[in-house]
């Protein structure tokens, strides 16, 4: 079973001549990963423009993104796999900004889990 918290996280800023705090801090955002669901398509399609996935080799076919999807859906509600699939939703509106991703792989010689993620441009 894999548990995830997230919690009494602070980020301090520094204040230099090059940078001052933000407005909003982000112990002000509260961000919930729920399970990846048939609903986030929409989400998944934006994920995949171009200006979000230049550094990963472009953009996936529609047949490969449909095929990512089911992916995606079969590991969010399997016991068994070693991957696990997430939507981001900013609260309190309930917005999906994003999805993050582990997956057990082996790294020097030790299973460890591997994360992806990725996060929408605010509009």
């Amino acid at each position: 079973m894999l548990a995830l918290a997230l919690s009494g996280v602070t980020k301090r800023w520094p204040t230099t001549r090059y940078s001052r705090p933000p407005e909003t801090s982000l112990c002000d955002l509260v961000i919930r990963l729920r399970r990846w669901a048939e609903a986030d398509w929409s989400l998944l399609v934006r994920l995949n423009a171009p200006e979000m996935t230049e550094h990963v080799g472009g953009p996936e076919t529609d047949d490969a993104l449909r095929r990512r999807r089911e992916r995606y859906l079969a590991a969010a509600y399997s016991d068994t796999e070693s991957v696990f699939c997430f939507t981001a939703v900013l609260e309190p509106d309930g917005v999906a900004v994003g999805n993050v991703n582990l997956w057990e792989r082996e790294w020097q010689g030790e299973p460890v889990f591997e994360m992806g993620w990725g996060v929408l441009r605010q509009q």
